[in-house]
This record gives structure tokens, C-alpha cells and sequence, in this order.
């Protein structure tokens, strides 16, 4: 221990230094100064509807890409088993599979497969939407559904209307589906179009 005054070296038992006379009892302690405190960034709130947090881009992106690979297995399964028996019924007797050409199958009954199979998927994306679970299977999965402005349930008509809006969002190399990215409601071009959001349940 030293004096504050003096600097004179003091024993823990004396109380007076004997240099210059000070009491320690009297000693104030100097203020320290106050540590400069380093200023918090604010969190920014994250963006939120009436009816819950706005989807992310990824999750939207897995919920397709699980829709996508249940509508697109679904349809080349049925299309495969229809086309198989086409030419199966279209081959002369004691011919076999390996005998089958293009020739033997209506180029007419091939386009209306294919008519079928996007008619399948519009009603697999505008059912589901407008339903009770507001929301396909990959967006069920993903946990997060479709609404209006308004958070509430949308319509068959609305969700079809969504539906043939995201052909225009894959116009310009997807550049519809990228504004999800930066856009203030996380909507694509087929959102805004159509006035919808896609919320977390």
C-alpha cells in the first residue's frame, strides 16, 4: 500500500503516513472514468401480415421443388401406364413391346395426355390453395401457406389466377420468382399480380 499524497510505502496497520502526515481513513477514491459503451445496433423487426411472418425464399423454393416432384412423378407414371397400354392394344397379335414405334400412337391422343397432365397439375396447385389447409403438399410440409392481403383463406379463382401468374414470373430467367428476395412482403410477381402472400402457419 503507498500514500496517495506522498507515494511514501505505508504497512497494512498504519493509518497516518508518516511522511507527509495524510490519513488513509480520509482518502476519497478517485473517480474512475466511465467506460465508453459501445452503441447496440437496433434489430430490425422481421417483416410480418396480419396473419404471421412472411415465407422465406428457401422454404418456398423445398415447397416447390416437393410439389414439383410429387405432380411430375405422379403425371410421367399415369402417362407411361396410359401410352404402355396404347400401343400394347395398337400392336398386331403375337407382336410384342419390342416391335412398338412411335407411328402406332395418335400424335392427337399424345397432346391430350399432355393436356390432361397440365390440367392435373392447375388443379393440384388451385385445390390445395384454396383449400382448408391453404396450402400443397410442400407447403404443408414447409409449414407455411397462401393468403390474401388480408390473411384470409383465397378462392379457387384467385388460385388459379396465381397459378398461370407464375408463368409470367418465369419470364426473363425467373426473375418473377428472384423478387421474392428483396421485395417488402416477400411476394413474386404472380403475388403481386394477383394480391396474395405466402405466410408461416
Amino acid at each position: 500500500m503507498y500514500c496517495t499524497q506522498c507515494g511514501q510505502k505505508l504497512a497494512d496497520s498504519q493509518q497516518v503516513c508518516p511522511r507527509c502526515g495524510s490519513d488513509r481513513k480520509a482518502e476519497t477514491p478517485r473517480p474512475q472514468a466511465p467506460r465508453p459503451q459501445t452503441p447496440q445496433r437496433p434489430v430490425p423487426p422481421r417483416p410480418r401480415s396480419e396473419s404471421g411472418e412472411y415465407a422465406e425464399f428457401m422454404q418456398r423454393f423445398l415447397a416447390f421443388g416437393l410439389d414439383f416432384v410429387i405432380v411430375g412423378l405422379s403425371t410421367f407414371i399415369i402417362l407411361t401406364v396410359v401410352i404402355g397400354i396404347l400401343v400394347q392394344m395398337s400392336l398386331p397379335e403375337g407382336a410384342s413391346l419390342r416391335d412398338a414405334t412411335p407411328q402406332m400412337v395418335n400424335p392427337w391422343t399424345i397432346a391430350m395426355l399432355e393436356l390432361g397432365a397440365f390440367v392435373a397439375q392447375w388443379l393440384y396447385f388451385a385445390i390445395l390453395e384454396s383449400s382448408r389447409s391453404q396450402g400443397t403438399v410442400g407447403k404443408i410440409a414447409l409449414r407455411i401457406k397462401v393468403t390474401d392481403m388480408a390473411g384470409r383463406r383465397i378462392s379457387f379463382t384467385k388460385a388459379t389466377e396465381r397459378y398461370f401468374g407464375k408463368m409470367f414470373s418465369g419470364l426473363l430467367f425467373f426473375y418473377g420468382f428472384v423478387m421474392i428476395l428483396f421485395t417488402e412482403k416477400r411476394q413474386g410477381l404472380h403475388d403481386i399480380l394477383v394480391k396474395t402472400l405466402v405466410v408461416k402457419r
